[in-house]
């Protein structure tokens, strides 16, 4: 192969791993001092169905989608309330004792209707997602709509050991601009960053809003029930976070807010901080290279590398 050649094959080889090491999906990051959320949005076409198992779902009706975090956990909840528990909340809190669920009036776990939404159903149930959702029909920032705290413990020596959110994933059912969901830092309370449906849009997720207040693309059109579903992952980028809230409605439109806030196949990792630890910050990460992207990169430098030297000989 001429000298030429291999420059022509090394730059291709590096641009190539140049596209591998970006997102293969849109990305988008928000930040509140040093509490930091990127925002990938995932699907739901490229994600895996949830299979049968721990998720309890029927996979030949088909049950929604999971992104497949490593080391999640994924509440199983995809069958409804098991007997024995009297209310949702308690079944949800029955599932993972470092996490704490707490619900609105109007939030909980609602079964596949073909007929919602309606009146006395404002959920729409994600595209092929037959199991029970989790939902909420909140209208005002000051409702609770569905809080997920992670929880403390007692540990060796007197110290408390406190979980922490590290990454969320799930399934977004009907994504609606009003939709709100809020990350609140671990290790400073009022470091709050907010992310609703409508900031979706600048990630290429179609929004319709009926409203006008916040128009989605045109090729959206204007459905009042908005039948767009995704999988969205929550990487944290510097502090973990004390607990995640899910609202259906910021306030600034409470007259248009009846369709809830939908989702499904919750996953999360943790980290545990005992008290004596817990004033510490996360350092902000850099995305880890996929390994192809890696020996692609490495591929191509060794073949510039190469190049230059055989021009340094001749």
């Amino acid at each position: 192969m001429g000298y030429a050649s291999m420059r022509i094959v090394g730059l291709a080889l590096l641009a190539l791993a140049s596209c591998n090491l970006s997102a293969s999906y849109t990305s988008q990051t928000y930040t509140s001092g040093n509490n930091s959320v990127k925002v990938t949005i995932y699907g739901p076409s490229p994600v895996y169905a949830l299979k049968n198992g721990s998720g309890g779902c029927n996979v030949a009706l088909g049950c929604g989608y999971a992104e497949g975090l490593a080391n999640a956990t994924a509440p199983a909840w995809h069958n409804g309330r098991s007997s024995g528990y009297a209310t949702d909340a308690a079944f949800l809190n029955s599932l993972d004792s470092r996490v704490s669920y707490s619900l609105a009036a109007s939030a909980g776990l609602h079964p596949y209707d073909v007929n919602a939404p309606n009146a006395s159903e404002p959920w729409r149930t994600p595209n092929s997602d037959f199991g029970y959702i989790l939902s909420t029909a909140d209208t005002s920032t000051s409702s609770t709509g569905i809080q997920i705290t992670g929880n403390s413990a007692p540990a060796s020596g007197g110290k408390t050991t406190h979980y922490y959110f590290t990454r969320v994933s799930f399934y977004w059912g009907s994504v609606d601009p009003w939709n709100t969901i809020k990350f609140t830092d671990a290790y400073n309370s009022a470091s709050t960053v907010t992310i609703t449906g409508n900031d979706l849009k600048s990630q290429g997720v179609c929004v319709p809003d009926p409203t006008g207040k916040a128009a989605g693309p045109a090729s959206c059109g204007t459905t009042f029930y908005n039948s767009t579903d995704v999988v969205v992952d929550f990487n944290h980028g510097g502090d973990p976070w004390s607990s995640i809230q899910l609202l259906s409605c910021t306030g600034a439109q409470p007259i248009f807010c009846t369709p809830a806030f939908e989702f499904d196949n919750l996953e999360y990792t943790m980290t545990a901080v005992t008290s004596a630890s817990a004033s510490a910050h996360y350092a902000v990460q850099a995305p880890i290279p996929e390994p192809a992207a890696l020996v692609l990169m490495g591929t191509g430098i060794v073949s510039i590398a190469g190049w230059l030297r055989r021009q340094l000989r001749a």
